[in-house]
């Protein structure tokens, strides 16, 4: 993936605002060290000797969690053992139970 980076200004020209953050906040400031940095947005008033600052591009969403992946697997599962079966949300719910057991012992 390619990104190109907005504008570079100068702090002592214009302050970095939630507005041009990220979606986590995020901006990517010049270091006095002679390296680009990226924090919050307000935080140039804590990196002495920054100098210029830019906005970064939004970050890609997260994958789906352990919980959620769990939960298509037990939907697949369920699917293919019920095929020619009604299950009760009783039995659904414990089926569920059980299963979420398993692959956390797992």
């Amino acid at each position: 993936m390619n990104v190109e980076l907005g504008p570079v200004y100068a702090l002592e020209d214009k302050k970095p605002t939630r507005a041009h953050a990220n979606n986590e906040g995020h901006i990517l400031f010049y270091d006095p060290i002679g390296k680009w940095m990226s924090g919050p947005y307000h935080g140039w008033q804590f990196r002495q000797g920054a100098t210029h600052w830019c906005m970064l591009p939004d970050a890609p969403p997260m994958g789906a969690t352990l919980g959620e992946l769990r939960e298509r697997m037990f939907s697949a599962w369920l699917v293919q053992y019920t095929e020619d079966k009604q299950l009760s949300s009783k039995q659904i719910e414990l089926a569920r139970e059980a299963y979420m057991r398993g692959a956390d012992n797992a």
